[in-house]
């Protein structure tokens, strides 16, 4: 879209952070990135010709982003404002930090506008409280939002450059799905591949792998069809691809059965640009996508709810199976269904088309007038307000008064207060150092050193356990495999009690409301792990707590409790109203060392004998309070061990 709008002429800058979630999202940038930037910022020039200006985290994982690399983002934003001076802000997300984002454009008069592309962001409307124009690629998706948030949303479609995607010739031949996961039928295509192969075994079915894994699914859809079997002879699986036009190439039609409430689907654009044919569940804004261009099919409705594992009666597939046939074997039909393909793309995904429609909606804003008007910043440098004398004996004061538990208390103290604040500060970790080494002293026990997840040992049962689980975190929005790799610890505790009777709690739900301190944004999925764990462990009961009550809900096998970490009367009150000793306790909630002790505490009551206790998100300068901690546990007889996962530490503890 930006690319779009440089080519007509516009101005655009990016700025951001040089944060992606994935290493596949660096493969542009990674050349430009010095492995030990001696810089805060760095220029990048993308090969499109687009200019960014990134903030060099430490991390590439949004999560792991320092409040130091936040600030410098928002103060190259306020400076690239008065220097710039845009007509438009474009901005996405619902972080506390986003937020700030459009406040600041709009008290200089500048328009903001933000793009959905996805059905995440039920729940608060406060992340666009000062948006001035919400953009989506689909008429369906702009009547979801109003339905369910009562929001304006204008659509302007899909910007798929066709150069990037269309192949220079195609072979026609393969059925293609892309990116397999449950919520985007992963278990109907397998089912689907499955009957095929015994009717028409000559039909190649393509899958290509992005964020979603194909052997789980396949394995989970045998299972339930009673089959012994990991793999299917009509089925080739490829890695994801950077360009995907050799694969386009190869594909006769295009799968895209979504069962989740899917807004568009870049995948339908890309094939209908292609000219092939597309095969849709009637769901969601993928209709308004491929128009004729393809085949529609309805499915029962119980099969669009999560957790997306439920596949047809076979016989309801056979209709369908027979159409993909004659798609097949009557060429004459399938040249007139490829036609049609082409022609909705230059219809309806026609770039060109959609950047002047974009054109027009940004020109109709920037005319109209302002109602929020708070300051005249717009196209004039940002007054400036005289701030008072930064004085460090200020800040001094403050850490000594702060911490009186750490501060040196000499009667005749001499050494000034600059001294007695540095010590200070270096009292509080030395502290804990030497508390580590008294308990080691003191039980015998030496002090917890870190373990890799590879001295888990997962044997082959745990891997596929753990290749689920991850998939099963991706499907609800977790991130816990996608950015901390839990799914390994998880399978080698959880693998065994997946055939048995038992409970689970874990604290911590993931709010969305930006309100609360410690929250996942405005896009965040609350629920996400615990519905996971559910999944994976189809006797147990699972329990969650959060502090947010506005989160709260009541599933299947599945309760929610309010819970504040930092107050133990209400862990006590949690351990009521669960009422039974608990099989597995995981803390993924604040995140602070007092509230994880807490937690300790509570765990040794409310677990049963030989239960497991697992706390997420330990921070390496936090590892001391672990060991102190460790040694006094270890001394009582539990055990205890510290692995060190992809994006921090965690604590696994057997009662």
């Amino acid at each position: 879209m930006l690319l779009q709008l440089k080519r007509r002429g516009w101005d655009v800058r990016i700025l951001g952070c040089t944060v992606f979630d994935s290493e596949r999202g660096m493969t542009l940038l990674k050349p430009h990135l010095d492995p030990k930037p001696t810089t805060r910022f760095v220029k990048v020039k993308d090969p499109d010709g687009l200019d960014h200006t990134l903030v060099v985290t430490q991390s590439i994982h949004a999560k792991e982003t320092t409040n130091d690399e936040l600030n410098q983002l928002f103060s190259l934003y306020l400076t690239t404002l008065d220097e710039f001076q845009p007509d438009f802000v474009f901005f996405y997300g619902g972080n506390a930090f986003d937020l700030l984002i459009a406040d600041e454009a709009r008290c200089r008069n500048i328009k903001t506008v933000a793009y959905l592309a996805n059905s995440n962001y039920l729940g608060s409307t406060r992340w666009c409280r000062d948006v001035d124009l919400i953009l989506t690629n689909t008429k369906a998706t702009a009547r979801f939002y109003k339905e369910k948030m009562q929001l304006e949303v204008t659509p302007v479609g899909i910007f798929v450059e066709p150069g990037k995607v269309v192949a220079d010739h195609h072979e026609r031949k393969h059925i293609l799905f892309i990116n397999p996961s449950f919520e985007k039928g992963g278990a109907f295509v397998a089912q689907l591949a499955w009957l095929m192969s015994k009717r028409r075994p000559d039909i190649t079915f393509e899958v290509v792998e992005s964020r979603g894994l194909w052997q789980p699914i396949l394995h989970a859809v045998m299972k339930t069809l009673g089959e012994d079997r990991h793999e299917l002879p009509n089925v080739i699986v490829t890695p994801n691809q950077a360009d995907m036009r050799v694969v386009y190439a190869r594909a006769r039609l295009v799968l895209m059965p979504s069962l989740c409430w899917e807004t568009a689907g870049r995948v339908l654009a890309e094939a209908m640009l292609n000219g092939i044919p597309a095969i849709i569940t009637d769901h969601g804004g993928m209709p308004e996508m491929i128009e004729d261009g393809g085949i529609k099919f309805k499915l029962d409705p119980d099969l669009h709810e999560p957790p997306y594992t439920k596949i047809p009666k076979a016989s309801l597939l056979g209709p369908l199976i027979d159409r993909i046939i004659a798609l097949y074997d009557n060429e004459p039909l399938y040249r007139a269904f490829c036609e049609r393909a082409w022609r909705v793309a230059q219809r309806i995904h026609n770039i060109d088309r959609n950047t002047d429609r974009l054109i027009e909606v940004l020109e109709k804003l920037k005319r109209k007038p302002d109602k929020h008007k708070t300051r005249k910043f717009h196209k004039q440098p940002q007054a400036r307000v005289k701030q008072a004398p930064f004085t460090h004996e200020r800040v001094w004061q403050e850490i000594c008064a702060r911490f009186p538990m750490f501060a040196p208390n000499s009667a005749d103290w001499t050494g000034g207060l600059q001294a007695r604040a540095e010590l200070t500060a270096q009292a509080a970790p030395a502290t804990f150092s030497a508390l580590e080494a008294l308990a080691a002293k003191l039980t015998g026990v030496p002090s917890l050193q870190p373990q890799p997840l590879s001295a888990l040992r997962l044997d082959e049962g745990q891997r596929e356990f753990a290749a689920v689980m991850a998939e099963r975190f991706h499907h609800y929005g977790s991130d816990k495999a996608r950015v901390h790799g839990y799914e390994q610890l998880y399978a080698w505790l959880l693998a065994k009690m997946r055939d048995h009777e038992g409970s689970l709690l874990e604290i911590g739900l993931g709010t969305n409301n930006v309100d609360t301190p410690s929250n996942m944004g405005a896009a965040g999925k609350p629920g996400a792990s615990v519905r996971a764990f559910r999944d994976v462990l189809p006797y147990f009961q699972i329990y969650g707590a959060d502090v947010d009550r506005r989160i709260l809900f009541e599933e299947e096998r599945l309760r929610t409790f309010y819970v504040d970490q930092t107050n133990g009367k209400t862990l006590r009150d949690l351990q009521r109203q669960i009422g039974t000793p608990l099989d597995v306790i995981i803390d993924d909630g604040l995140h602070a060392p007092h509230s994880q002790l807490n937690t300790l505490l509570f765990a040794l009551e409310a677990l049963r004998p030989g239960g497991y206790l697992v706390v997420e998100d330990i921070m390496p300068p936090q590892l001391p309070i672990w060991r102190v901690a460790g040694s006094l546990l270890q001394g009582l007889g539990h055990d205890v061990t510290i692995y060190q996962c992809r994006a921090a530490l965690a604590l696994l503890l057997r009662k």
